[in-house]
């Protein structure tokens, strides 16, 4: 476990001292920044026209936010977490008995370091929670490994779903593989799967995941071989649901998509370093003598496997250093916007690793920002083959949006039909500024995010306006549970296009907000819509 733990801190070293890179980290920070900013808030009002945060994770943002929040304190959490996780790692694998655990611990230390490169603070502390549990259940008793067991599964997936569902599967694993683990290899994919199911039962669920036909290949056949070469079969059994996974995944429209990958890439190198004897057929006689041995053998093997299914996402060192990750690069741009407020919700084209979510959220509400299931669900005219002039122009007014912003820097890949739409100059986007790498725009018309109602203030958390009459308005908040609603009597209700209802008794001054306490609600029999509803 030493080598481990020497390797991890060296790796995770070198990862602080090098610049801030990975394209979900800007997603840690703006989770973390939110947190400092509202504390325990159940709605976040910055994305997508709204959600709540804890639909991503109930643990992290705090923990990001105590240490510091921003970029350092998301990299001081991922820093920790994968130490962390690697030790634990290491240990379990002498406490299960693995043919090589110390090599099997260091090879792993690669795996659980590619997470941080790419920016996953997140599913990275899932992993030493998930790896903890895993641990506790080789307790010798009883007791200790079922309840382990379910508080394990809990945990990991509060941290994180996706390290949960992982959990779940390495429960299901040991179900069906292991008769005398079975009570807990069931009571740990109970705990998982119930700790996820009750995240989206109450904070909902934020939309299907992308799939990439490549990484499902690489993903199921990494699986696939691993179950094929190792013979522990709660590992066999594992890594075949691991590629049933993955395929089921590409198949099926769920909230996992391309994460389901993460399982292969992070540990099967660790699996097969630590456990595999390379067969006869990996050693042909017509290889000189010298080179058949085992060793041999295994390193050629574990090349070849990270050279299919990387690791570490060689494409994320791109994205170290990106300018667009410094909070100065938005201050001209904050100025100009504040010029036109209140500005109820701003689009700004997605650059390339989506700073932009971290950087202005706070400043004022985005129509897209940085979840892509969240993106998918609400704004699928952007994965389309073609994205028109007509069709963006539609979206803009029924978004609410009234100013769209595009930078002079690079875009992500679902945003560069929009760069060359919006550089087109359509008729419906009138310039008011350019400077300082930014290009500002007005939409024309009447995009609005409240009608029937005077915008006063929007921000990531409440959203104000003044009703001169009764009746009903339209608010382009997506419609949530939590939604609350304060002032002198009014009530809400889901409204049309999935936004929200206010329904005003009496003329004044409304904050919508989220809230644990939420409401008030519309009485059914007062109906749900009038033609100030209607967008």
């Amino acid at each position: 476990m030493l080598a481990t733990a020497g390797t991890a801190l060296l790796a995770t070293i070198l990862w602080l001292l090098a610049p801030p890179m990975g394209v979900d980290l800007a997603a840690q920070v703006a989770r973390a920044d939110f947190w400092a900013r509202h504390g325990p808030a159940v709605l976040d009002l910055g994305w997508y026209g709204g959600g709540s945060p804890y639909q991503y994770s109930l643990v992290t943002p705090p923990l990001m936010a105590w240490l510091g929040g921003g970029i350092s304190g998301a990299r001081w959490l991922g820093a920790i977490a994968a130490v962390v996780a690697a030790v634990l790692l290491a240990a379990l694998l002498v406490r299960t008995g693995a043919r090589r655990p110390v090599l099997g611990g260091v090879v792993g230390v690669v795996g659980i370091v590619g997470n941080l490169v790419s920016g996953r603070i997140t599913f990275t502390a899932g992993l030493a929670v998930g790896l903890a549990t895993l641990l506790v259940m080789t307790a010798r008793h009883t007791g200790v490994r079922r309840a382990g067991a379910v508080v394990g599964g809990v945990l990991t997936a509060a941290t994180s779903p996706v390290a949960g569902l992982f959990c779940g599967l390495a429960g299901a694993a040991l179900l069906l593989a292991s008769r005398r683990r079975r009570p807990e290899g069931f009571l740990l994919a109970a705990g998982a799967g119930l700790a996820i199911g009750a995240v989206s039962a109450l904070f909902g669920s934020a939309g299907p995941m992308n799939h990439i036909p490549s990484d499902t290949l690489r993903s199921a056949t990494v699986s696939l071989l691993v179950a094929v070469l190792v013979a522990q079969p709660v590992i066999r059994v594992g890594a075949l649901l691991s590629a049933a996974g993955v395929v089921a995944a590409a198949v099926l429209q769920t909230p996992v998509g391309l994460n389901a990958g993460r399982l292969s890439a992070t540990f099967a190198l660790a699996v097969l370093a630590a456990h595999v004897i390379p067969p006869r057929w990996a050693r042909p006689r017509w290889v000189r003598p010298r080179l058949r041995r085992p060793a041999l053998g295994l390193t050629a093997m574990l090349v070849a496997v990270a050279a299919w299914q990387h690791p570490v996402a060689l494409r994320e060192f791109s994205h170290a250093g990106d300018p667009m990750a410094s909070p100065g690069r938005y201050e001209s741009l904050i100025a100009q916007v504040r010029r036109f407020a209140p500005v109820g919700r701003i689009e700004v084209v997605p650059t390339r690793a989506y700073w932009e979510s971290a950087r202005l959220a706070g400043e004022v509400p985005l129509a897209r920002g940085w979840l892509r299931q969240a993106d998918i669900a609400r704004n699928g005219l952007f994965f389309e083959p073609r994205l028109t002039s007509e069709g963006y122009r539609r979206w803009l007014q029924g978004k609410g949006v009234s100013l769209v912003a595009i930078s002079e820097g690079p875009h992500g890949s679902f945003g560069m039909q929009e760069a060359r739409l919006v550089r087109q100059r359509p008729p419906y986007l009138r310039q008011v500024w350019h400077g300082d790498g930014w290009t500002l725009f007005r939409v024309d018309g009447p995009p609005a995010v409240v009608e029937g109602a005077t915008l006063l203030s929007s921000t990531d958390a409440e959203l104000a306006v003044f009703a001169p009459t009764r009746g009903d308005v339209l608010v382009r908040i997506a419609w949530s549970r939590w939604l609350s609603v304060r002032g002198p009597s009014a009530c809400l209700t889901p409204g049309a296009d999935g936004w929200s209802t206010l329904r005003v008794r009496e003329p004044g001054t409304y904050a919508l907000t989220g809230s644990f306490s939420p409401g008030p609600r519309c009485a059914a029999a007062q109906g749900t819509g009038s033609a100030a509803a209607r967008p």
